[in-house]
């Protein structure tokens, strides 16, 4: 072995640099593609052209359409979602079907035109809102209520609405519809993506689509808007159980240019009154006197607006043009609007609205709990008229929402997993059951100050700037997978990604003598490893683990006797969000049919003829080798796995089916080589063809990359610092000119794919 020094090396690196640039090889290549057992496939097509239909309710529960365009959504609107709901003791439930002409239907669903707007704000009145006041609420029931149908494109089929409550039936010609130029919002407002455009990746399949769109943002403010959006959401996903769920949550950005900036001021007016709740003309609200914008009005896409319903902090747009606009991300699930407007106010309802203080992301925080966890407040101010609940008149259908109850008996109070035996029931609100940590059993809730409880003393639906604590999270937590969100209501969320299970047939045939593995991708909450992943084969664990959001759960199964079993799947969420007692309502399975055939087996011997190397037996043919076997036919592959050669060059497979094969072999440092076998009765003898050295890097081909790495290594062996293993292309524990010769004589050249 000859090493020379440091000060005659760089002289001799130089020469080889010449040496090199004197072949006259080009450094310019193309990048080779991987063996078929790496690749990815592409993702299932899953749109369906669907209507897209914006309807009003007027007071009088009549229904007339506003809005027709046909759309493209995910296919899993029309998924079933557990079941038909019944009716909402807080919106109008439409019943919805798509009728023939003989009058069968062949889809049905169902849509809720919501009957109250609310305005619920920090306790404090003002500018300055106060932190940890009882939410000072409002409700008023709406002057007219919009919804949206979303059907799927049928031929030859009508739409039919029905609001049983109100007995009233009313049919529409779809063609008709689609034709109609007099439709109030024929020509909607122009939206279009914002360059944030869907801000999270994941199947819509799989997730809460949750739409933000602006008004009062001119054209020349769309940047501003996307300031606005990640702000907002960095706020409002900055709260448990909001945070730990924000992968549940796809969201989005809709830009919709208003011709001006901000929102309608009404001025103040004592007694002043008006017809319509929501486009208030003038404000009795004693609030609006100090309003510095009183008396402005503006031109807005959305027409949204300060004092409706006479209370100045009630921020309210027009639904019937928001949903129209929403028609350019027709995913959506869920709607938040956020207004141009330092001014402190917003609304709920069947959407969110927030202006733009800094306070109003608690408002949108709190009624996203009322949209789409259905949570009840916690507070006692009266509204006279609000449906009632109850969870002890045995009857399902007045039960009361998840976090309030008139129930006071320990034993029957449905949260009571989350009670500690120490705290009493009915819970005194005293240190420390004040504390948001603890649950109890708290008078006051539901706007009644008797007779209705809370579970805790100061949680987010009782009080703004408050956590949501731990009966509320479950409860949101919970309706995450057990679904009905949306219009149609939604399938609930799976812990295993659609599309991501590996066979993705549900049918697996697999010859005795080989394994196979099956693998998914996982949703799930944020925070280290919040899924417990189970392995069943036909019901027996045969591995259990925990994973986090987004890993692989994978499993090899290796067949035994010839016959069919059921390989199981099993995710379920860990977080501590949920009580254990619940966990079960979040298990997600796949599964696959394995039939095991006895087919016979055979081996097979391969010898790899490697360059550079002194005749056969020698150690320098002792090398690690990536062998992948798969079939002619197309398939998965049946090996893919590394082997160490012997001295002579030769590895042993493991027993397959026989056949016809691609076989690809690739040493560390060398290019890859592939060639047609057929594999029948044993022994198999193969013998590769010339594995060429020049590879350094691994990337199947021989160019300026490896070049680097041989001279950076050039003139050094093994023990000194310099010595790379991947350039000592000829395995002789030294790199030297025989290595360069290696790599020179395969300049260019790229491996099999």
């Amino acid at each position: 072995m000859v090493i020379l020094s440091a000060s005659r090396r760089l002289p001799f690196v130089l020469v080889l640099c010449a040496a090199f640039a004197l072949l006259g090889f080009s450094a310019a290549w193309a990048e080779s593609p991987p063996p078929a057992s790496y690749r990815e496939s592409g993702q299932t097509d899953r749109r369906v052209l669907s209507h897209y239909i914006v309807f009003e309710q007027d007071q009088g529960r009549a229904i007339s359409p506003v809005f027709y365009r046909q759309v493209m959504v995910d296919s899993a609107f029309f998924d079933p979602a557990g079941g038909t709901p019944g009716a909402s003791r807080l919106n109008d439930r439409i019943r919805i079907s798509l009728v023939q002409r003989d009058g069968s239907s062949v889809f049905e669903t169902t849509a809720d035109a919501p009957r109250w707007v609310r305005g619920e704000f920090h306790g404090a009145g003002g500018s300055t809102p106060g932190i940890g006041e009882t939410i000072d609420g409002h409700f008023f029931a709406s002057d007219r209520s919009a919804f949206v149908v979303r059907a799927p494109v049928l031929p030859e089929t009508r739409l039919l609405l029905r609001d049983d409550e109100a007995g009233m039936t009313q049919t529409f010609d779809l063609q008709a519809l689609a034709a109609d130029s007099t439709l109030p919002l024929f020509a909607p407002a122009i939206s279009r993506l914002s360059p944030l455009g869907a801000l999270d990746g994941g199947p819509s399949a799989n997730r809460v689509d949750l739409l933000i769109m602006g008004d009062g943002y001119p054209a020349g403010q769309e940047s501003l808007f996307d300031t606005h959006v990640s702000a907002f959401a960095a706020g409002f996903f900055g709260i448990t159980p909001y945070a730990e769920y924000r992968s549940y949550v796809k969201l989005a950005s809709l830009f919709t240019p208003s011709p001006q900036s901000g929102a309608d001021h009404p001025p103040y007016v004592p007694g002043c009154t008006y017809t319509d709740g929501t486009k208030p003309t003038c404000c009795a609200d004693s609030d609006a006197a100090s309003d510095a914008l009183a008396g402005t009005f503006v031109t807005t896409a959305f027409d949204s607006t300060f004092c409706a319903y006479n209370i100045h902090r009630l921020l309210v747009g027009s639904g019937s043009k928001v949903l129209a606009a929403a028609a350019a991300y027709p995913d959506w699930d869920q709607i938040m609007l956020l207004v141009n407007d330092p001014t402190y106010g917003g609304s709920g309802g069947f959407f969110a609205v927030a202006s733009m203080h800094a306070y109003a992301v608690e408002i949108a925080q709190h009624e996203y709990a009322h949209s789409f966890a259905d949570l009840a407040d916690e507070y006692e101010s009266a509204y006279p008229g609000y449906p009632a609940c109850s969870d002890t008149d045995g009857d399902a259908f007045n039960d009361c929402e998840a976090n309030v109850t008139n129930q006071n008996v320990r034993e029957q109070v449905k949260w009571r997993r989350w009670i500690d035996p120490a705290t009493p029931v009915v819970t005194p609100p005293v240190f420390p059951y004040t504390d948001p940590a603890v649950t109890g059993l708290f008078l006051g809730a539901r706007y009644q100050s008797a007779n209705m409880y809370r579970p805790g003393y100061a949680c987010i639906m009782r009080t703004l700037g408050y956590p949501y604590c731990a009966v509320a999270s479950e409860a949101y937590a919970l309706h995450l997978y057990d679904g009905g969100f949306g219009s149609p209501p939604q399938p609930g969320i799976e812990n295993i990604e659609p599309d991501t299970p590996s066979p993705a047939s549900a049918s697996v045939t697999l010859a005795q003598c080989l394994s196979q593995t099956f693998s998914a991708q996982l949703l799930g909450p944020t925070g280290g490893d919040s899924l417990n992943v189970r392995w069943l084969v036909d019901g027996t664990p045969v591995d259990v683990s925990t994973a986090a959001s987004g890993d692989i759960a994978s499993y090899t199964y290796t067949p035994g006797a010839p016959g069919i079993v059921t390989l199981t799947l099993e995710v379920t969420d860990s977080s501590p969000i949920l009580h254990d007692d619940v966990r079960a309502g979040t298990v997600s399975t796949i599964s696959w049919t394995v039939e095991v055939s006895a087919t016979p087996c055979v081996g097979a011997e391969v010898t790899a003829t490697l360059q550079g190397r002194p005749p056969a037996p020698h150690s320098s043919y002792v090398l690690p080798l990536h062998v992948v076997l798969t079939p002619q036919g197309g398939g998965a592959p049946v090996l893919d796995d590394d082997f160490t050669a012997d001295e002579n060059g030769v590895l042993v497979l493991p027993a397959v089916p026989p056949g016809g094969y691609t076989l690809w072999v690739k040493g560390a440092h060398t290019l890859a080589v592939a060639q047609n076998v057929t594999l029948d009765a044993e022994p198999n003898a193969i013998t590769t063809g010339v594995l060429k050295e020049g590879d350094a890097d691994g990337g199947n081909q021989v160019n300026i990359s490896d070049f680097s790495i041989l001279a950076s290594a050039f003139a050094s062996g093994e023990g000194d610092p310099r010595f790379d293993a991947r350039a000592d292309f000829n395995s002789d524990g030294v790199v030297n000119i025989g290595d360069f010769s290696l790599l020179a004589s395969n300049f260019g050249a790229v491996g099999a794919s």
